[in-house]
């Protein structure tokens, strides 16, 4: 939360000379068209109207450029806090339907805070402020009563706009929603897309997303169906003050032309903003989405780190549970692993095997109990320093575009080719690093497609030997490897001089494990 309040006061800070600015604009530009109202009715000179005009226009770039400025540093500001927070919040959080908030806040409404200090503020700054000052100008121009009557309309067509803006909120609202879940059925299939068509053959493994898309596609139509009321009314709104203002006029008896044309001028002038706040009003409405999703990711749950880097680290690995309790999965569990051991963790699927693991690495804190890395306690080690600790092979490898060495290479960046290649070898990759002249610098394709499963867990095992961390810990990494495979990486892995803690269902006799955790 102290990064939001920063964040806050820089934004403030930041934004309070671009709403200055607007503040002039709007007043330069009603002087503006107050010199042309007079220029009409009293002849003032015509180069005091072209001087202000050219001002009005000189400080509306400048404010324009500031704003767009602005809103650079404080959308770059906001991927910084979304950075940080994002390196602490704990796995379990990581549901579809936050992955797919989250893409659609960091992707597109962030972006959107880009035009806040250039747009919104010169909507609710400059718009409202204009027809202010114009109105009050008018007891000079049009004498008390036709001052009054403008006032009066404008702040009628406000009550309408605002009667408008409320049924599309709320309709909006129901379309943001629909565009969360539509994302998030998205993602469902892309994450899934062999098991769906399996499953339920080509053409039914989309209807999940169809279902999802039909009712974005309704809530839109309801959108576009208030928005069209609501322009309407825009509309009527706009026109209403210049309306009333001539009707008054014609019926006082009042036919000077000249007066004529410099109070609906100023009018029209005073008007126009109603229809900015209207269009600006669906822009709101997604700025307000946006906030409740940034404040959704800041009660994100996470991991609180120490203030102060630890002045002793673990001078040796063994690690220890003590009576940890975290949701129904674990109750009062504890055990000590010594350092160098090979350990089998076993149980039924739900068994809390996974989350043994994240306890462990600290992806996820225990609710009771410690979790301790030597004789430190393992919440008391920074991000930085605790990661050197671990290396993790998931049960689902997660390979990006690039090469066989630049995804080895991510544990471990200034390693040389040869420690790339002698490491890939020992996990069994020769094959695939002999199919190239290429070899170790072949591409491997989007998440690496263009390997199979095998391959897939073999170049993550790889990737995770590298970093030649003191435990390696391995959850379902060689499920999809055949048995002799199987045999001859775990053989290579038993040789490593490091704690060693495996997740295996099929063959856990291959790991001839020195210890056992069964789970129940």
């Amino acid at each position: 939360m102290k990064q939001h309040s920063t964040l806050r006061n820089t934004a403030f800070n930041k934004l309070i000379p671009v709403a200055l600015g607007w503040c002039a604009v709007a007043l330069l530009e009603s002087f503006s068209y107050i010199a042309i109202a007079f220029a009409i009715l009293k002849q003032w000179p015509l180069e005091l109207t072209i001087t202000i005009g050219i001002l009005t226009i000189v400080l509306t770039v400048v404010v324009t450029r500031a704003g767009f400025h602005v809103g650079a540093k404080l959308t770059s500001a906001l991927y910084n806090v979304v950075y940080q927070r994002l390196a602490r919040i704990k796995v379990s959080w990581f549901t579809t339907g936050n992955r797919a908030q989250l893409l659609r806040f960091t992707t597109q409404q962030i972006p959107g805070f880009m035009s806040i200090p250039a747009h919104q503020l010169q909507h609710f700054i400059h718009a409202p402020l204009l027809p202010f000052i114009i109105t009050i100008a008018m007891f000079w121009i049009g004498g008390y009563q036709v001052a009054l009557l403008l006032g009066f309309l404008l702040t009628l067509s406000l009550l309408i706009q605002y009667s408008a803006q409320r049924a599309l909120a709320k309709t909006d609202q129901i379309r943001s929603q629909t565009e969360v879940e539509a994302t998030n059925s998205v993602l469902e299939l892309v994450d899934h897309i062999e098991l769906l068509r399996c499953a339920s053959g080509c053409q039914r493994a989309t209807l999940r997303v169809e279902s999802a898309w039909s009712a974005q596609d309704k809530a839109l139509a309801q959108t576009n169906k208030a928005a069209a009321l609501a322009t309407f009314h825009s509309t009527i709104a706009g026109i209403l003050p210049t309306v009333g203002i001539v009707l008054f006029l014609f019926s006082s008896g009042n036919h000077q032309s000249e007066l004529y044309l410099a109070i609906i001028l100023l009018a029209l002038r005073a008007s126009y903003p109603i229809e900015e706040l209207a269009m600006a009003a669906l822009g709101v409405n997604n700025q307000r989405t946006a906030l409740k999703n940034y404040c959704h990711l800041l009660s994100a749950p996470t991991l609180h780190e120490p203030m102060q880097p630890l002045a002793v680290l673990p001078k040796e690995h063994t690690l220890t549970l003590e009576n940890v309790t975290y949701s129904h999965i674990l109750s009062q569990f504890s055990c000590v692993i010594k350092p160098g051991t090979r350990v089998m963790i076993s149980g039924a699927s739900g068994s809390g095997k996974s989350t043994l693991l994240h306890m462990l690495m600290r992806f996820d804190d225990p609710q009771h109990g410690n979790v301790r890395l030597g004789n430190v306690r393992i919440s008391t080690i920074p991000l930085e320093q605790r990661a050197a600790y671990f290396a993790y092979v998931p049960q689902s490898p997660i390979l990006f575009d690039g090469t066989i060495a630049s995804n080895i290479r991510l544990s471990r960046p200034n390693a040389t080719d040869e420690e790339v290649e002698k490491v890939a070898r020992k996990m069994m990759l020769g094959n695939l690093l002999d199919r190239s002249p290429l070899g170790i610098y072949q591409t491997i394709g989007e998440q690496g497609k263009r390997l199979s499963g095998g391959e897939h867990q073999r170049l993550a095992l790889a990737q995770a030997l590298l970093k030649n961390a003191p435990i390696l810990v391995i959850d379902e990494a060689t499920s999809a490897l055949d048995l002799q495979t199987e045999v001859d990486v775990a053989n290579e892995i038993k040789k490593l001089k490091c704690t060693i803690l495996v997740v295996a269902h099929r063959n856990p006799e291959i790991w001839q494990a020195e210890q056992t955790i069964c789970l129940s």
